[in-house]
């Protein structure tokens, strides 16, 4: 039935046509159909369609041997489709897919809202390669032979709103024949390298990597353009020679409202002069489209290569805006002197209308032998050029200009506030075959350029373009405010603007060095040098000539920052002028809190610090101990008791790193429990201290918690890497994950001659016996021991174990196990009466005997005979099927009188008890000695009785029938039954009854009802001439 229930269900949702469940599916082998694959998953997409939002987890890497299609047209905001790795999976979904121009590995056919994103856990982590392993020969640069990656149309229905994110596009080489064509294609449904008949519109590209192909993005816009594309935040190629991009980075034709923002371009690089390359490349038309905060860094050619390459419609009105993009490093390794056509250019302009260009910084600073210039104009009208720096900054034998321009001055619709310069021996520009040598020259040329200037400006490094700040030069490149644009490539605010992609703002240290965090700190950091900062007084700053105010971090009420030789840190960090110092800083925290009366009280207070640390409380320094807490040492925890009245405090923790690792700790909360530290009461009571000191010093006292187990093992409350305050019924200060001590205590133990085991220890232990110490444990250990070579320890209620663990570093643990070693009774000889026994065969015991516990073994029997007295101290355990008979006559005293002393099933326990000689006729008197829980009925205690000759007094109404004899015997309440029908009415006979059931412990109470007699009785039958009321 179970079976066939479970598949009925598995089936439901793949019965008929039901659109697919929103839900996550995984898609591995393992998976029920059709998720095996992740192309059989798609192909019932496409069928069936989906009911909501649905999710697609890669568990298993793909193989594709023929395009996966997405081509479900009825996908909407509300019924997305998204494909990523499960959590924690890296994925490839690879193919080899060559010489034809309609099949990529996925295709994206008319479908909207499809996502696939790369991230295994929500973030922008890339843990999803989409590789195409074509090497099929093919070197035309117009069309498309292999591609990772197709978003297209479906006859009517444009693909559109759909996302790539997070992805790693893998081609298979870099030359320029049999290197994979593109990792994405836009286009129309014909083929590859068909423009749009219909415009797959509203589509992003972001965060993606592109390596080792002709082309990472390429768009085929029509006549109604591609519209609103944003390629945002991708890198493409890499230093790494075999993973460059071989023609063009992202290449867009008849585009609209298109936007190129944050990527990084790293190398594109073409080893033959086959055809031009760029990083970006604009061509056809283009309406309205931005490129901006790009930085394009390497660009190397064999003939002619840019940065940005511009080569549109010249009848159609662009409103291009090229703005806040770093470009460096684009050089030709061919080309003579005067040779402009095989040369490397920063933005090459061949043709276009209402071009923007404002806020870049174009840096030429790779040697050519051909003729190469920072900004290259071939053709072009109404181009609008301001706030840039064009530097050539080559010194190789080619001619060199900042500025170049084959057409004459009237291409600008405004040139103004740029920065023109070249090393020594170069041009500043040429127009319509005529250099300007200096920027004098030039105004007169372009007759404007008023304002712009040839300086040469000073850069972080090499490789870094951003402007450094007090620098004369720098300071000069004064632009003009451009509608529009407020911010620069980092995102920084244009307050003066400087000229180029980088604003040069001062910068101003977070944070005003007073405030104090309410309920959590906010940490002043400072860096210095010579002598560690020491002030005076809490409020003192510590700025000085050797100590420098860089910003802030935050931290939780309680924390622990532990960067080992890392940054200076925080939960959040604001330290944006410097680099964030890694050795010598300094910290003030400051946090505010309140303490009402209800929370008032002592506290623990326990700081930690690798180098110094210390704590001052509403203005006062806090004597921790030790007291050498502000000084050069390794990580060492602080502690001190301070009483916190109702009100508000205020905290300053201040802390210094010298060298090497650097963490700090602050933990604070009102204790709890007996600072006395007693023993509990057949519990182990567990204290915690802050500090790593076996001797419980009780200025780091924190809280203790409860531990009921007889065994002690840590990591049944808390896990060996965190700390006792974390176990669930902790109650008082936190104590933190290194550096602190435990000591679990014990007072009564289940009577026995015990072995201890200790099972492992982290970091020290030690074990006491009623205020012995019987062992220590110096270290760690992970090997099981008897200690002391097995020496038994009598344990019974009042034995005090005490069991200490001092934890300095890493994982803290300490498990310690209390073996008992009772002795094998067989029946015979004599005992010491402070044994616990085990009976493990069939035994009747010989003589009286006393012991301090028993237990019986599953299928054994213990035979108490008559005139025999079993006396048991404390624990009566029988396992299984055992039993403990007591036969007539025979008797049990158990002395410890809780319920829970006896352990053992409802048919454990059988006592057995004779009448009088008896004729059918008389009666007995009986009380049960098993519970209630056991079920024992009067029926149970004479089955042949007449029916109606079992009774029970009612104090209100007397004696009343028990018909059929069903009810349950209640202890200590007294019955009277009849004789067995079958005996004789004239000769008694003995009637032996078996009570089978659990036995009673401890008092029972009777209430009596008033001005009524009761009837009770022990548990023992008793003759009719003996039974007697009580008057209540």
């Amino acid at each position: 039935m179970k079976k066939t229930l479970l598949l009925f269900l598995f089936l439901i949702p793949f019965l008929g046509s039901a659109q697919l469940a929103s839900a996550s599916y995984v898609i591995g082998n393992s998976q029920p159909a059709p998720f095996k694959t992740l192309a059989t998953a798609i192909t019932s997409i496409n069928s069936t369609g989906i009911a909501g939002p649905v999710t697609l987890l890669l568990d298993e890497n793909q193989t594709v041997t023929s395009t996966i299609f997405i081509d479900r047209l009825d996908f909407s905001a509300a019924k997305t489709l998204t494909i990523k790795p499960n959590t924690n999976r890296n994925i490839t979904i690879t193919g080899n897919i060559g010489n034809t121009s309609t099949a990529p590995i996925l295709k994206l056919e008319g479908t909207d809202y499809v996502t696939i994103d790369g991230s295994n856990n929500n973030t922008t982590s890339s843990n999803l390669i989409i590789s195409n392993t074509s090497t099929v020969n093919y070197n035309n640069f117009t069309q498309i032979h292999s591609a990772i990656l197709w978003i297209t149309n479906k006859a009517a229905d444009a693909a559109t709103n759909n996302t790539l994110r997070n992805i790693q596009f893998v081609g298979s080489g870099v030359d320029d024949t049999s290197s994979t064509s593109a990792g994405v294609v836009i286009s129309d449904a014909n083929n590859m390298q068909t423009a749009e008949t219909i415009s797959n519109s509203n589509n992003t590209i972001s965060n993606n990597i592109f390596t080792r192909m002709k082309f990472g993005i390429w768009t085929f816009g029509g006549t109604s353009y591609n519209q609103n594309l944003t390629i945002n935040n991708n890198t493409f190629g890499s230093a790494n020679a075999a993973d460059v991009i071989v023609v063009n980075a992202i290449k867009l034709s008849n585009t609209q409202n298109t936007l190129v923002t944050g990527n990084s371009i790293l190398g594109v690089a073409m080893s033959s002069n086959s055809t031009f390359i760029s990083g970006i490349n604009l061509y056809d038309r283009s309406l309205g489209c931005t490129i901006s905060r790009n930085t394009i860094s390497s660009v190397k050619s064999s003939g002619l290569g840019s940065g940005i390459h511009i080569n549109l419609d010249a009848s159609v009105t662009s409103n291009l805006n090229i703005v806040n993009n770093f470009i460096t490093g684009i050089a030709s390794s061919t080309g003579g002197q005067y040779d402009y056509n095989n040369a490397g250019h920063g933005i090459y302009f061949v043709k276009g209308n209402r071009i923007n260009l404002y806020y870049n910084t174009v840096v030429l600073n790779v040697n050519q032998t051909a003729l190469s210039a920072s900004l290259f104009i071939a053709d072009g009208s109404n181009l609008d050029i301001r706030n840039n720096i064009f530097y050539n900054s080559q010194t190789g034998s080619g001619l060199r200009y900042a500025v170049y321009s084959l057409t004459n001055r009237s291409v600008f619709s405004n040139i103004n506030r740029n920065d023109y310069i070249t090393s020594s021996g170069g041009t500043l520009g040429r127009l319509n075959n005529a250099d300007a040598a200096t920027i004098a020259d030039w105004r007169v040329a372009t007759s404007q350029d008023g304002n712009s200037l040839s300086v040469a400006p000073s850069f972080v490094s090499a490789s870094d373009f951003h402007l450094i700040t007090n620098n004369t030069n720098n300071e000069s490149l004064t632009g003009v405010a451009i509608s529009g644009i407020t911010t620069d490539i980092d995102g920084d605010t244009r307050v003066k603007p400087y000229m180029g992609a980088d604003e040069l703002v001062p910068c101003v240290p977070a944070g005003d060095q007073t405030s104090f965090g309410v309920n959590s700190w906010i940490g002043y950091v400072y860096s210095w040098t010579g002598g560690y900062p020491n002030p005076a007084t809490p409020t003192t700053l510590p700025i000085s000539a050797t100590s420098t105010y860089v910003g802030t971090v935050t931290e939780n009420a309680v924390f622990d920052r532990n960067v080992g030789s890392g940054q200076v840190n925080g939960v959040t960090r604001n330290i944006t002028c410097d680099t964030p110092p890694s050795d010598n800083f300094f910290v003030r925290y400051k946090m505010q809190t309140t303490t009402t009366a209800a929370t008032a009280g002592t506290y623990n207070f326990t700081i930690g610090g690798d180098d110094g640390v210390r704590l001052y409380i509403d203005g006062s320094l806090v004597p921790v101990t030790p007291t050498t807490s502000y000084g050069i040492h390794s990580y060492t925890t602080y502690a001190a008791q301070y009483t916190l009245t109702a009100g508000i405090h205020s905290f300053i923790l201040e802390y210094f790193e010298n060298a090497q690792d650097s963490r700090v700790s602050f933990s604070y909360g009102r204790i709890q429990g007996d600072v006395a530290l007693p023993y509990g009461d057949n519990k182990w009571n567990v204290y915690g201290f802050s500090v790593a000191d076996i001797n419980l010093p009780s200025y780091a006292y924190a809280g203790m918690y409860v531990d009921n187990a007889v065994n002690v093992n840590t990591q049944t409350s808390w896990p060996k890497t965190a700390s006792p305050s974390t176990a669930s019924s902790w109650q008082g200060a936190p104590i933190g994950v290194d550096q602190f001590t435990i000591t679990y205590k014990r007072q009564g133990f289940p009577c026995g001659r015990y072995q201890i085991q200790l099972v492992n220890c982290d970091d020290v232990g030690e074990i006491y016996v009623d205020g012995l110490k019987v062992f220590t444990q110096n270290g760690y250990t992970g090997t099981s021991v008897i200690i002391n070579n097995g020496t038994t320890y009598q344990l019974n209620k009042n034995s005090k174990v005490e069991i200490r663990l001092r934890e300095d570093g890493g994982d803290a643990n300490i498990a310690v196990n209390f073996i008992d070693t009772p002795a094998v009774y067989n029946g015979t000889g004599t005992l010491a009466s402070d044994t616990s026994i085990r009976i493990s065969a069939n035994t009747t015991l010989g003589s009286d005997l006393q012991v301090c516990s028993c237990t019986v073994d599953t299928g054994v029997t213990f035979t108490i005979p008559a005139n025999r007295t079993l006396t048991v101290d404390e624990n009566i355990n029988v396992a299984g099927t055992g039993k403990l008979l007591i036969q007539n006559n025979g008797s049990l005293l158990q002395k410890n009188t809780a319920s829970s002393a006896y352990t053992g099933a409802v048919t454990s326990f059988e006592m057995q008890r004779n009448t009088a000689p008896v004729r059918r006729y008389d009666f007995s008197y009986w009380s049960s000695p098993v519970t209630a829980a056991s079920n024992f009925t009067l029926y149970k205690l004479s089955p042949n009785t007449l029916g109606d000759k079992y009774y029970s007094y009612n104090p209100s109404s007397g004696w009343v029938i028990d018909y059929n004899g069903i009810q349950v015997m209640t202890p200590g309440k007294g019955y009277i039954v009849r004789a067995p029908q079958s005996y004789d009415m004239n000769t008694p006979a003995v009637y032996s009854a078996s009570f089978i059931g659990v036995p009673n412990n401890g008092n029972v109470t009777v209430t009596p009802v008033g001005g009524h007699m009761e009837f009770n009785w022990k548990p023992v039958p008793i003759s009719s001439g003996r039974s007697k009321t009580y008057d209540s």
